[in-house]
Order: C-alpha cells, then sequence, then structure tokens
C-alpha cells in the first residue's frame, strides 16, 4: 500500500491470537497529530485492542483532488465540450 501513497498502523492483539487493529491513511491528505493503542486486558476485559487518531486534514491537496474528481466527472459525464 505504500507505493499507492498510504501509511498505516497495526496493533497486534493481546493472547494468542494473531489478528489486530490496523488503520490506513493517505499519506499527502492527512497529516497524523498523536496516536494512542489500547489494550484492553489491561482493565480485566478480553484481549481486543484498539488504536485512537487525531489527524489533520491537508485542505490544499484535499481541494486538488476535488477538483480532479469533478472535472474527471464532468468530461465522462458530457457536460464539458472536449475540443479536438
Amino acid at each position: 500500500m505504500r507505493n499507492k501513497g498510504y501509511i498505516g498502523s497495526f496493533k497486534r492483539r493481546t493472547g494468542e491470537a494473531m489478528d489486530g487493529c490496523a488503520i490506513f491513511w493517505k499519506e499527502n491528505l492527512f497529516c497524523l497529530l498523536e496516536g494512542e493503542s489500547i489494550e484492553f486486558k489491561g482493565f480485566g476485559l478480553r484481549d481486543n485492542v484498539a488504536q485512537l487518531f487525531v489527524f489533520e486534514v491537508e485542505l490544499m491537496m484535499l481541494k486538488e483532488v476535488a477538483m480532479h474528481l469533478l472535472l474527471h466527472f464532468l468530461l465522462t459525464a458530457g457536460k464539458i465540450p472536449v475540443v479536438s
């Protein structure tokens, strides 16, 4: 996924389970401000885990992506004439 511009975080469950909790985000659209992992076993609960993240949205890049998608939609829907 890295070659597509995504980065992520994985937290394996406690105990013998091999699964866990993962989150991925587009590095050029979101800036990670803070992240925290929680192991529920530490609270006397099952072997579950959670991840909490706070992101800042990169608005300029998001605007560029939105404009590109809108233009693509309008071109493919035939709303903008293409002159050749």
